[in-house]
């Protein structure tokens, strides 16, 4: 079990449509959330299709219990 007091982020990137991916990489190898990986506290970080679906929300609910992401942020 981790201390309570580490920080854990999870960042989760959504590339949906032309709206974020459309100006922006989002990807984890060569983008935003590979980027953020590099960020202190950062220890999850992916882009998603579409985080606003029941699918996305799990995928966001899955990675929190596997990482104990204490920390989240949504680029959406």
């Amino acid at each position: 079990m981790s201390d309570p007091n580490d920080i854990r982020i999870a960042v989760f990137v959504c590339r949906c449509g032309i709206n974020i991916a459309g100006v922006l990489d989002t990807s984890e190898e060569t983008g935003l959330a590979g980027f953020a990986l590099n960020l202190p506290g950062v220890v999850f970080s992916t882009d998603n299709l579409s985080l606003c679906t029941t699918t996305g929300a799990d995928l966001i609910k899955k990675s929190i219990e596997e990482h104990n992401i204490n920390r989240v942020v949504v680029a959406a």
